[in-house]
């Protein structure tokens, strides 16, 4: 397989993985929840992951005002956003977070 072959088929996984979380969420399939799965499922971003998977375990699911505030806040591209938690809590939505 070429180069540009085995990229292809690397990012297709990528995708597999963030609609599949959309649809296992049953979220809105819009370009910004696939743009923080596709994050997510690259996994470049460690602290993005463990946000993602304590708010999960936390919560038993993401909400689309957890992925547009995750969203907003590292609104840079391209991506993967980098998220620093600064302020832990119980819930998503007070987090601070810094973006880099």
């Amino acid at each position: 397989m070429t180069a540009q072959g085995d990229e292809h088929q690397r990012t297709l996984a990528f995708a597999e993985i963030a609609l599949g979380q959309i649809k296992a969420l049953r979220q809105p399939a819009y370009p910004r929840n696939y743009e923080v799965w596709y994050a997510y499922a690259t996994g470049y971003n460690p602290s993005l992951n463990q946000t993602i998977n304590e708010t999960l375990t936390r919560n038993g699911t993401l909400t689309t005002a957890d992925i547009d505030l995750i969203y907003e806040i590292c609104d840079r591209r391209p991506s993967p956003f980098v998220l620093f938690p600064l302020i832990p809590s119980k819930s998503l939505s007070v987090w601070e977070f810094r973006c880099f």
